[in-house]
């Protein structure tokens, strides 16, 4: 406040310091809103996951996280989602809506987290096979269920280039990829 209305308002009759007082108070409101929208944007500024993805992707990766699934896999979720968006919107725009319903599920989701705990297991545990199985079993019941739907098409140069890109992995995933290959010989 300008110290000429402090003095203006020394000498001012009660309603006219009461309405000064509403509006010094409704602007100071004000301006906290906007330094509160303003550390929003910082924050979402150093958190990065909302840089260069989509307010839908970056959601998603919050209810990742939100889910419990590792900061490891959240990072390669983000870092496929910016390739893809980038190499093609339109795939990228598919994938996503086939991995929200997938994650809609309370049985992908399970085996979403399994799959992300696999990751330090050992390629000799013997609960790789069973996840490799589960997962066989849910992605057939899934595209079984569609027959009358018209099924996504994934370009599969795209879904190399995310593959090979991404870089995330381990001997356990890796197995976990082998056994994926045995299992539809």
């Amino acid at each position: 406040m300008p110290l000429a209305r402090i003095t203006e308002l020394l000498s001012a009759d009660p309603d006219r310091v009461a309405a000064a007082i509403t509006e010094i108070d409704r602007n100071l409101q004000e301006r906290a809103k906007e330094l509160r929208r303003t550390r929003e944007r910082i924050a979402r500024l150093s958190a990065g996951d909302r840089l260069f993805v989509s307010q839908d992707v970056a959601d998603y990766l919050e209810r990742l996280s939100e889910l419990g699934v590792s900061q490891r896999t959240v990072q390669s979720e983000r870092d496929g989602w910016i390739l893809m968006q980038s190499a093609s919107p339109k795939q990228a725009t598919i994938w996503f809506a086939d991995k929200i319903d997938a994650m809609g599920d309370p049985e992908f989701r399970a085996i979403y987290l399994e799959y992300d705990a696999a990751f330090d297991w050992s390629p000799d545990d013997r609960r790789l096979n069973a996840l490799a199985v589960r997962t066989e079993r849910w992605f057939a019941k899934r595209h079984s269920g569609r027959k009358g739907e018209e099924r996504s098409v994934f370009d599969p140069t795209i879904a190399q280039l995310v593959a090979t890109s991404v870089g995330v992995s381990s001997p356990a995933w890796d197995r976990l990829g082998e056994l994926g290959k045995e299992r539809k010989r």
